[in-house]
């Protein structure tokens, strides 16, 4: 599994994003290509959007090689 780090904004957009655990350079560099497309509901406090730190786990699997 590939673990990333980053804050969701009062906006929904995701944005420093890290790799937190990873498990193949190519593959967290694919996971890190396809969060900058992601949106989310973001965070609410007294009814307000605001921004919050998130850890999303991507689930993966190493290819066999023959």
């Amino acid at each position: 599994m590939i673990v990333l780090r980053g804050v969701i904004g009062a906006d929904g957009a995701i944005s420093q994003v890290e790799v937190y655990r990873g498990l193949l350079p190519q593959m967290d560099s694919m996971a890190l290509a396809a969060s900058s497309k992601w949106k989310f509901k973001p965070a609410r406090h007294d009814n307000k959007p605001i921004s919050v730190e998130v850890l999303i786990g991507i689930r993966a699997r190493v290819p066999k090689t023959r």
